[in-house]
């Protein structure tokens, strides 16, 4: 498999990831602390369900998602993954196609600050 398709599948997976899954903390945390100015929905459970499912969604989708997508976690290193081998998916070293430590920084902070921005812009538009 093609060093540059791995790093693409990789980071749009983890950048989409970080995104659902931190609109979901976003969320539990803006209403347990009563800030109304970060919920995506004007109720409070609402915005708690949905940070809830935000949560659980984004990360259960980052690694299940070897069970239904072609990459470098097969059994003859492209592939699909099984249950079996499902615990090694995502353990792909750096030179091997994965993400370097300081790529997985900067794209977690891009994509945190992206779902704290459509956090306050959804808070915006119900008040």
């Amino acid at each position: 498999m093609d060093r540059l398709a791995v790093f693409g599948l990789f980071t749009w997976q983890y950048l989409l990831m970080v995104y659902v899954a931190g609109l979901g903390v976003i969320q539990l945390a803006a209403v347990r602390s009563g800030r109304r100015h970060l919920w995506v929905f004007p109720h409070r459970r609402l915005s708690a369900l949905l940070g809830l499912a935000l949560v659980g969604v984004g990360v259960a989708s980052f690694f299940l998602e070897p069970l239904w997508t072609t990459g470098p976690w097969g059994p003859l290193g492209v592939g699909r993954a099984t249950w079996a081998t499902l615990e090694t998916a995502r353990n792909v070293n750096d030179l091997n196609g994965g993400l370097a430590g300081y790529w997985q920084a900067l794209y977690f902070s891009v994509a945190f600050l992206a779902a704290a921005f459509t956090a306050r812009a959804a808070g915006r538009l119900h008040r």
